[in-house]
């Protein structure tokens, strides 16, 4: 079985990307003091906290735009019509995974 990081790389992740990646959203979702910290900096509506709040949503972007190509290529089948913006999305999480 391959590992993460090979499954990554035959996705289109930069290595260093993915890497960065998963080692800041794996500080989020084990709560780790350094996402508590940030709990404590941040206020709620600050440009800061956008900008927090913005990072993470831009990895997971990338990560679910991967995941529906994949599950298209894999499943055709299951292909639905998707809007342009849909596809312009994927291509631009394509182009951001290897240069983030």
């Amino acid at each position: 079985m391959p590992s993460n990081n090979k499954i990554a790389q035959k996705s289109g992740f930069d290595y260093g990307v993915y890497k960065s990646t998963y080692e800041y959203l794996s500080k989020y979702v084990h709560s780790d003091s350094y996402c508590l910290d940030q709990l404590v900096v941040f206020t709620a509506g600050s440009e800061d906290a956008y900008h927090l709040i913005g990072t993470t949503l831009d990895y997971l972007i990338i990560i679910l735009s991967f995941s529906i190509r994949d599950f298209i290529k894999i499943h055709p089948e299951q292909t639905i019509e998707y809007s342009n913006f849909v596809n312009n999305v994927i291509r631009m999480s394509e182009k951001s995974a290897k240069a983030f």
